[in-house]
């Protein structure tokens, strides 16, 4: 087996170490007027710089599958396969950890109505297009934030099997497809 498959971060840093050589070729080129050779130079640096990142992408969408699969099974193990995927109870799930999230960080509930309206007022999406806006959304969110998605995820997984039974009795207790986690009043 190619020790690139094995270490992928070899073969990224082969791609970043050539990236700076084209680049370093193009302006030589650059400072003797050829900008022609330059700018071909500079393209081979591009192509090289997208290498790393696709490899890199590579490794955190194995990571999003691990996850994925991952709290498939705590769901599972929580609330059974019929409620792991009524897809109306993760809707209502999934926002309210979304405006959880946005209203620990400042987000006015005013803002967040103004959203809705927005959002609501607008032609429907396609789900695939607009699952991977929100994945890449929450990443520039938590990079905006210095915080570590993957940390935050495996601590609150792991949060969530210790508390199993918590999380059972208050899904028990609600009333099914309610947009609210518990009862009214």
């Amino acid at each position: 087996m190619d020790y690139k498959t094995i270490f992928p971060e070899m073969l990224i840093a082969e791609h970043e170490a050539a990236a700076a050589r084209w680049k370093h070729r193009a302006a030589k080129e650059r400072a003797k007027g050829r900008f022609d050779r330059a700018n071909a130079y500079n393209e081979n640096a591009d192509r090289r710089c997208l290498a790393a990142e696709s490899i890199r992408a590579g490794g955190a969408l194995m990571f999003l599958r691990d996850f994925q699969l991952a709290v498939k099974r705590w769901t599972a193990a929580c609330f059974g396969e019929t409620i792991s995927a009524d897809t109306i109870e993760r809707n209502h799930r999934f926002l309210e950890e979304a405006l959880e999230l946005v209203q620990s960080l400042g987000c006015t509930r005013a803002e967040a109505k103004a959203l809705v309206d927005y959002v609501y007022d607008r032609p429907v999406g396609e789900p695939m297009q607009e699952l991977g806006g929100t994945m890449t959304t929450l990443c520039a969110l938590a990079n905006a934030h210095d915080f570590d998605v993957a940390s935050a995820a495996g601590d609150e997984l792991a949060r969530c099997w210790a508390n199993l039974e918590k999380i059972r009795a208050k899904q028990a207790a609600k009333p099914k497809h309610s947009p609210l986690p518990g009862p009214s009043s």
